[in-house]
């Protein structure tokens, strides 16, 4: 059995898919990988999804075996394409399952490929269109969504939503987006807006803001900025497209040229292996399997190597004096969630600051049954991502959670989404915001 021959079911665009995939333990192809799982189920309970449903299809295990039976056509990607666009929606990306599994299979990265194989638009259309002229035309993007943002602060957006017009318009994730995004003072807004103006000639850093931080939470870029400062000549990289949303909603290749227009900015800077920082743990696990996407480029393949290895997070430029902002009387804890996996660098540092800011303040709800939901998963999944973002907030209540530190701004916002109603009092803060 050829357990490499997974992209010859993709008859009108094969380079769609991935050749390699990068995981923990090493790089493998995909039939390869999706061969790793030899169905022994400890990965069921780690799937906040498996956990609502209790169907072994939509778990892990389900999720490889079914890919198992495309390999070996046992399942037609045509006559079954219902039931696996079903399967593939339901998936979060959030890697428990790969932190769960002895052999680190990557079922997040299977679950992508399927959808590529299936060749289908996930997200409601008209985010969707937003989104690649996003990728493509950032400049009119922004002045769209500069002047959606204006509509929202003189009441428009809740009138279109209360009114169900925005139903009627086919922006039903208008709704959703709308009750996601925190309040931000007028001043940050400005402050943000005097930064996005700086420039450095000479920079000895480049900080390329998520998509999040420039809409919607100044606040993070505000801190990532200063952050930044201590060390270093930062060059503030705006309107900047990562590449991530390409490779996990849009195209394959577009993706690829996203991340090569990057590599190519940075590598015309007169200072070589400068670091490039990013705010979201999301772009961070991007950024960092780059190299995979490059496999059948040699040219390139080699530039992205070098590229990850210069990328950081804010956890790389804290002080050795930490400090948090203010005193904290009420316990602290870590939100783990992630796309693609969370047994990266930059948890294990956080982890080892909040220990040492905090000491036994900090509560570790590792055991908790689901990570939040994040980017773009409650646009096309609202119920379940609700209940997910619930089991995910769970341990939290029960342990009197006060203060919980995310990772990225989508994390941010699910958070402050969800304790409107059930932890009012909860404070989210972003990693950077830690030191005061």
């Amino acid at each position: 059995m050829n357990y490499d021959s997974f992209c010859e079911l993709n008859f009108k665009n094969p380079k769609q898919h991935l050749s390699v995939l990068e995981t923990p333990l090493g790089m493998r192809s995909f039939g390869q990988s999706v061969a790793f799982c030899n169905r022994c189920g400890l990965c069921l309970q780690s799937c906040p999804f498996y956990l609502l449903s209790l169907e072994e299809t939509f778990s892990p295990r389900g999720y490889n075996q079914a890919i198992r039976f495309l390999l070996k056509k046992v399942l037609s990607p045509i006559r079954s394409r219902k039931k696996l666009q079903e399967l593939s929606v339901s998936c979060t990306l959030c890697g428990r399952c790969m932190q769960a599994c002895p052999g680190q299979v990557p079922t997040p990265q299977h679950i992508l490929e399927l959808r590529r194989l299936l060749d289908k638009r996930f997200l409601p259309f008209t985010l969707y269109f937003l989104m690649r002229l996003h990728s493509k035309h950032p400049k009119i993007f922004y002045t769209l969504a500069r002047l959606g943002l204006s509509l929202r602060r003189i009441g428009v957006i809740k009138l279109l939503r209360f009114s169900g017009l925005s139903c009627l318009i086919g922006m039903r994730w208008m709704n959703q987006l709308d009750r996601m995004i925190p309040r931000s003072s007028k001043n940050a807004r400005k402050q943000w807006k005097e930064l996005l103006q700086t420039k450095e000639e000479a920079p000895s850093l480049i900080y390329i803001p998520s998509l999040e931080t420039e809409l919607f939470l100044p606040e993070i870029g505000i801190n990532m900025w200063k952050l930044a400062c201590i060390n270093h000549r930062p060059a503030l990289w705006a309107h900047t497209p990562t590449g991530l949303f390409e490779y996990v909603y849009g195209n394959l290749r577009e993706a690829r040229k996203q991340v090569k227009k990057i590599i190519e900015q940075v590598d015309t800077l007169d200072k070589k292996e400068i670091p490039v920082l990013t705010d979201s743990i999301d772009v961070y696990n991007f950024f960092k399997q780059a190299a995979s996407l490059f496999e059948d480029y040699p040219q390139w393949k080699e530039r992205a190597v070098q590229f990850a290895q210069q990328v950081v997070f804010a956890t790389d430029l804290f002080p050795e004096d930490l400090k948090a902002p203010t005193p904290f009387t009420t316990p602290v804890a870590l939100e783990y969630g992630a796309l693609f996996s969370r047994q990266t660098k930059p948890f294990q540092t956080i982890e080892q600051k909040l220990h040492t800011l905090f000491a036994e303040n900090f509560v570790q709800c590792r055991d908790r049954q689901a990570d939040l939901p994040a980017f773009g998963y409650s646009f096309y999944a609202k119920d379940k991502a609700t209940q997910i973002r619930a089991l995910a907030l769970r341990p939290l209540e029960n342990q009197h959670v006060g203060t919980v530190v995310v990772l990225s701004g989508w994390a941010m916002m699910e958070v402050s989404c969800k304790k409107k109603k059930t932890l009012p009092s909860l404070k989210v803060l972003h990693v950077a915001q830690l030191n005061g």
